[in-house]
């Protein structure tokens, strides 16, 4: 026998005489990415300020869509409040124009548009908000008024800030003649290179003449710019820069003082062989040595493991004006993690490194000790030109942690999830959307199962494959077809990315079909204490006219001592075990009531099943109860059960 139509029934709220829903569509995903180091452009991904949130109510009373006619209370059948609830925090009620939140009018069914980024993580630390449709129906038969409430939830992935990084770059060496009176070039300027998130820069000098030898701010700097202009003749508090051996340091205001770099400015000269770095006045020339980079910063992840990297700094020597061959001994180090060694000097006298030796740096992957920052250094000797010892010094910086690498996952319907008045062939898009951190995981970086929940097997899922005029599947989108929704149909996509899987779950509705079935509770909804009965009935409906109909809207849990001749009971079955859910039809005749069920039987089949809360399947697929009504009791539900028949 062939299914046409299903239906659903959770034990979780108070319910009317007539069966209201309202189901609310988004345009955007359920999750939006904000990029703390976006350094231009939108921080946010979706950006609401460009593409507007829309979400769009629809509401079903007995499965028949009907219009709202107007916001808050009044007399029309239909009224909508919207309300938002930020985080855990108590609803309030939204005033249309305020927030960047706007309630649209008749002709968009009063939909919520959202023009602000209202996941604003200062704002709103939770990094949730949700949205709730609360719907008043008023029945133009009996008068009667019930409310009913949807909503829908939004989580902001915050992304961690990069790594910040600072680099010098620029010449470091004034030639001098043999007195000093002639210097050139007469200015270098060195120029400070960022990454990240990297503001307030400062440079200094160390000034090793002063009683407490300390970093000074460089006399004449500019705050904040990223370039310094140095003379040889500058000075501050009558200290010549060079006096204090020329050490340069760049440093950042919104950082602890962890991320900075060093360089070194030299003059050379023909003159007299004297302290190195200052001018000689006669005699043999000065001989001097130093490195091209003396600070590396090396980022780690979140985790403060650094990954498998090579950098290389040069060793960079003259002999008064002449830039010759340094001789570089044994290097050594002071973590096992990091290895150094020096190479051939660059012959190319093309080369910007022209006659200098490559000190290449290869670092291993390792956390490089505790997580945070871990300073360390590469000890360089040099034994020609001059006698010295030359020192790099590393540090580790660890990347942001908060929302790092975080794998985002969900899906929704562009389309919208109900068919209205659909034609032959009529499809609805099913599209899953998948971040890795900020960056959209492409269909090709990823596998995905689609699956269709149909009450059978161990789990009540059954996996879906392209079918003609069926189902269309493209990695992560479901094209579905109208004949594939009876009255309502879930749908859950299993996307595997870098070995793990990523789940969610959507549901479309079909509003065309000839057939549409209606759950009804005779005693409400709700159980406490695990305390409380009642009878599940269905109204079948073809075309909008209720068919198969119960023969009586009269349940009772034992048949009443007496009623008026001819009058019908539905009363629960005495009978246990499997059939423990039966519901017996009674009819009272000469002062007694008498079993009529075989006599009164439906036109079609209802079978009955269970699924928790997870919408995982209960008692391994197979049919709880059947019969147009059951009853169920407290033992049946357990926190929240969902009850679904199918009309065969």
């Amino acid at each position: 026998m062939a299914i046409i139509a299903t239906g659903s029934k959770t034990i979780i709220d108070l319910s009317d005489g007539k069966s209201v829903s309202v189901y609310l569509n988004s345009n955007m995903p359920k999750s939006q990415i904000y990029k703390t180091n976006q350094a231009s452009g939108s921080k946010y991904e979706p950006d609401w300020t460009s593409t507007h949130l829309v979400i769009s109510p629809t509401v079903y009373v007995n499965l028949v869509a009907k219009s709202i006619t107007h916001t808050g209370s009044g007399n029309g059948e239909v009224g909508i409040t919207w309300y938002r609830r930020v985080g855990g925090a108590t609803a309030t009620a939204i005033t249309s124009g305020q927030n960047g939140e706007t309630i649209g009018n008749a002709s968009s069914n009063f939909a919520l548009t959202v023009s602000q980024n209202t996941l604003n993580p200062t704002s709103n630390t939770s990094n949730m908000i949700t949205y709730i449709a609360s719907i008043k129906y008023k029945d133009p038969d009996t008068g009667a008024e019930s409310t009913i409430e949807s909503d829908i939830t939004f989580t902001l992935v915050t992304m961690g800030a990069d790594v910040n990084m600072i680099w010098i770059t620029g010449e470091q060496v004034f030639k001098s003649n043999a007195d000093g009176s002639s210097i050139t070039p007469s200015s270098i300027t060195l120029t400070a290179n960022t990454s990240g998130t990297v503001t307030g820069l400062k440079w200094q000098f160390y000034n090793s003449r002063i009683a407490s030898p300390d970093w000074q701010t460089y006399p004449g700097y500019t705050a904040g710019t990223n370039t310094l202009t140095v003379t040889p003749t500058d000075k501050s508090s009558n200290v010549s820069v060079f006096d204090a051996n020329g050490r340069l340091r760049l440093k950042a205001s919104n950082t602890d003082g962890s991320i900075y770099d060093e360089a070194s400015v030299y003059i050379v000269s023909d003159g007299a062989a004297g302290s190195p770095g200052t001018p000689g006045t006669n005699g043999s020339p000065a001989s001097v040595a130093f490195l091209s980079n003396e600070n590396i910063t090396l980022a780690a992840n979140n985790s403060g493991v650094v990954s498998a990297t090579t950098l290389t700094s040069y060793v960079v020597a003259y002999t008064g004006t002449n830039k010759v061959i340094p001789t570089v001994g044994t290097i050594t180090t002071s973590h096992s993690s990091i290895t150094a060694s020096a190479g051939t000097a660059i012959s190319s006298s093309s080369s910007p490194n022209y006659k200098e030796v490559p000190i290449t740096i290869n670092v291993a992957s390792s956390n490089l000790g505790s997580s945070g920052q871990v300073n360390g250094t590469i000890t360089v000797p040099v034994t020609s030109p001059v006698n010295t010892t030359l020192t790099i010094s590393w540090s580790k910086v660890n990347t942001g942690k908060t929302g790092d690498n975080a794998i985002v996952f969900s899906l929704y319907a562009p389309d919208g999830i109900a068919f209205v008045n659909a034609a032959d062939g009529a499809t609805k898009r099913i599209q899953a959307q998948a971040y890795d951190g900020s960056t959209v995981i492409a269909d090709s970086n990823a596998t995905y199962k689609w699956y269709k929940y149909t009450g059978t097997g161990t789990t009540g899922w059954t996996q879906l494959s392209t079918t003609a005029n069926k189902y269309t599947i493209s990695g992560g989108t479901l094209t579905v077809y109208a004949s594939e929704v009876e009255s309502e149909a879930s749908f859950k996509c299993v996307m595997t990315y870098n070995s793990k899987d990523y789940t969610d779950v959507i549901t479309l509705l079909d509003k065309t079909d000839n057939f549409q079935l209606d759950i009804i509770t005779s005693d409400g909804d709700v159980f406490k204490n695990t305390k409380g009965s009642t009878f599940l009935y269905s109204i079948l409906w073809q075309n909008g006219e209720e068919v198969d109909a119960v023969k009586t809207y009269n349940f009772q849990e034992i048949a009443p001592s007496s009623a008026s001749a001819n009058d019908l009971c539905y009363v629960k079955s005495t009978a246990s075990g499997a059939n423990a859910h039966a519901v017996m039809l009674k009819k009272y005749s000469n002062g007694s009531w008498s079993d009529v069920t075989s006599q009164n039987p439906s036109t079609y089949t209802y079978s009955w099943y269970k699924r928790n809360a997870n919408s995982a399947q209960l008692g391994e697929g197979t049919v709880f109860a059947t019969g147009k009504v059951i009853f169920i009791n407290g033992d049946d539900v357990d926190g929240k059960t969902i009850f679904t028949c199918k009309v065969e």
